[in-house]
């Protein structure tokens, strides 16, 4: 992560625009890829989530009591809205608008108002809502297994009519070693989902722009009764690892989200008052 230390309030406007008006790096042709921005009170805050900062936090149970979920649309956007309501989920907030991003970060009622601050800014890709990965990563939060097997996870997923459906739509292939492949490249790293034309009907997350970085579970393999964990790097889904890896589903990977194409612009605590009131954005806007 690349460091960036400003003094007034408009060298902290003129250097973010000027980090995103440059290219986004296109890898591909089907490639989505955008600029992200999350607002930290206190600029020694980690790119963590909050079941990473309390590790006494129970994933599945948090979310099987504090979401009543029609069985109809049990999905996409559960965890968002968990996530928007203040509990405890595998997701990271973020959004596509950095004077969103700098209200969070400049907030008097914060509790870490008297520390510097920092805004991030992240170049990455990202998914929209109705993708697959949305129902995987739902699945695999709700399930109240501490591990299961990678393979006889994929035969399992593959009973799940959303993800069949969205395979399909995607021309995605439905054999076993295909799907565990694709279960792999996406769960074990994790991934973005940008909301942005699709709030799906909920209104604070249509005002704070938002977008949500859904971390992945780690996968390990046995070997004489110790587990070895991979770094999510090593898992392409181009290998299919039948009867091999493990999926430990609320033990949750690091992304290295700060290792690539993302800057910390930090602040000085004397510049939060004024940051607050020039990007004039009040609680209501955003829906708190």
């Amino acid at each position: 992560m690349t460091n960036i230390f400003i003094s007034s309030y408009e060298e902290l406007i003129e250097k973010i625009k000027e980090i995103t008006s440059k290219p986004i790096l296109i890898f591909s042709d089907k490639e989505k890829r955008g600029y992200y921005f999350r607002g930290h009170a206190n600029k020694d805050w980690k790119l963590l989530p909050t079941l990473l900062r309390d590790k006494n936090a129970q994933e599945d149970k948090e979310l099987s009591e504090s979401l009543c979920i029609d069985e109809n649309d049990k999905s996409k956007m559960s965890l968002a809205v968990a996530q928007h309501y203040g509990r405890k989920t595998r997701c990271l907030d973020f959004t596509s608008n950095y004077k969103t991003a700098l209200y969070f970060a400049s907030n008097p009622d914060s509790s870490d108002y008297d520390k510097d601050g920092a805004i991030i800014i992240l170049e990455r890709d990202y998914h929209l809502p109705n993708w697959f990965t949305n129902y995987l990563v739902y699945f695999v939060a709700t399930d109240n297994r501490s591990y299961v097997s990678a393979w006889e996870y994929a035969n399992e997923i593959l009973q799940k009519n959303e993800i069949v459906s969205e395979f399909i739509r995607t021309g995605r292939n439905l054999a076993i070693d295909d799907v565990e492949s694709e279960i792999q490249a996406y769960l074990s790293k994790g991934f973005m989902v940008d909301f942005r034309n699709n709030d799906c009907g909920f209104e604070r997350i249509k005002k704070q722009e938002a977008a949500l970085y859904y971390f992945g579970s780690k996968f390990y393999a046995d070997s004489e009764n110790e587990r070895y964990y991979h770094d999510p790097d090593d898992l392409s889904r181009y290998w299919s690892s039948q009867n091999m890896l493990n999926i430990d589903l609320h033990n949750l990977s690091d992304p290295h989200l700060g290792d690539d194409y993302c800057t910390k612009i930090i602040f000085p605590q004397r510049l939060k008052k004024e940051i607050y009131e020039k990007i004039e954005i009040k609680a209501a806007d955003l829906g708190l």
